[in-house]
């Protein structure tokens, strides 16, 4: 019935037909179909096909220009998520010049459009704008300091860091056989040391599997599992023999901006330690879950791994990437997760 109404719906329909093909409640996920309805909506100039297709080409097409064009259309048609995003877009500076004025701007007509949660974006740029004189002569004295400032931390300094926290998992069941008890269904993940003992993967890397052994280098240990998120496909697994080597800072998932750079270390196809760098393509919620979607590569191997910023702070489990497609990789937001391990497991 929800499929014969959007497709009655005329220029309407365009857009239904677009929801549908991205959350899937009634028809299969399609995101080549989702996009030609949008861009369909678009064309007429429906203000949320405008907003939700500058979104689309923020992430996987990575098209500033063109995103900035269709916000600032869905702005001027009053649209407040439109006015959210480049309020948030200027104010991050990640994929055009920073611009406060323009922040502030379009930050106050989307919490005037009734987005209360802008509140938060707007104290943020407040409090900087505060502090915009202490940085100028902050910069000054480092530039007239004899030594160097401290150069931004490369990819290959963030890799020798991160490289050290992720490890490979081999799992497999045992079954009787003629000759004895055989080893069958090997396969390989990944794992997120946290604390010393404690690591997070995905549950369908472990799932069912006779036993689990967590792997760095030549080092081997045993590991349990010693809990269980299955809606969010994240598993606390426990070391037995093999002291880990946690992770050091994180990121909470009100801090990630679109645009942020991110880099993905697992074991693909059970080549241990493989990078990919990408950026945050999305904020994306998906039957009821959050997710991180990034445009670093997630291959069979990788899942469990870990996303990692700039910085080498954790970001998130890179668990899957939609089939068909082209660069859509998502990640579980690690910050409930870390905490929580923190907390329960620390050693």
């Amino acid at each position: 019935m929800a499929i014969f109404s959007c497709k009655n719906g005329g220029t309407q329909g365009q857009l239904c037909l677009a929801v549908e093909y991205s959350t899937g409640n009634f028809i299969p996920i399609s995101i080549k179909k989702y996009i030609f309805r949008l861009n369909k909506s678009a064309d007429q100039k429906l203000p949320k096909a405008l907003n939700d297709l500058g979104l689309y080409f923020t992430g996987e097409v990575n098209d500033p220009k063109k995103a900035l064009s269709l916000f600032n259309e869905a702005a001027d048609l009053g649209v407040p998520e439109a006015h959210f995003n480049l309020g948030t877009i200027y104010a991050a500076g990640a994929i055009v010049e920073r611009d406060i004025e323009k922040a502030s701007h379009h930050l106050n007509k989307a919490l005037q459009g009734g987005l209360v949660e802008t509140r938060a974006e707007l104290n943020q740029l407040e409090a900087s704008i505060k502090t915009v004189l202490l940085r100028e002569r902050t910069i000054i004295k480092e530039i007239v300091k004899e030594t160097s400032a401290p150069q931004d931390i490369t990819a290959e300094q963030v890799f020798l860091d991160i490289t050290e926290k992720v490890y490979k998992l081999i799992v497999a069941n045992v079954a009787q056989g003629p000759d004895g008890v055989e080893v069958s269904d090997k396969g390989t993940g990944s794992a997120v040391a946290i604390t010393k003992e404690i690591a997070l993967t995905n549950c369908h890397v472990v799932k069912d599997a006779d036993f689990v052994m967590i792997q760095k280098s030549e080092l081997n240990s045993l590991a349990k599992v010693v809990k269980r998120y299955a809606n969010d496909d994240v598993c606390f697994i426990r070391s037995v023999d093999l002291e880990l080597n946690p992770v050091g800072e994180y990121r909470t998932l009100n801090s990630l901006r679109v645009g942020d750079i991110t880099y993905a270390i697992g074991s693909p196809s059970g080549l241990e330690n493989t990078l990919s760098a990408g950026h945050i393509s999305g904020i994306r919620s998906m039957e009821g879950r959050r997710w991180v979607q990034t445009s670093a590569a997630i291959s069979p191997g990788s899942s469990g791994g870990g996303l990692f910023d700039k910085e080498g702070s954790l970001i998130g489990i890179t668990t899957f990437k939609l089939k068909e497609t082209e660069n859509l990789n998502f990640a579980a937001p690690a910050q409930r997760f870390v905490e929580e391990v923190k907390s329960s497991y620390a050693n």
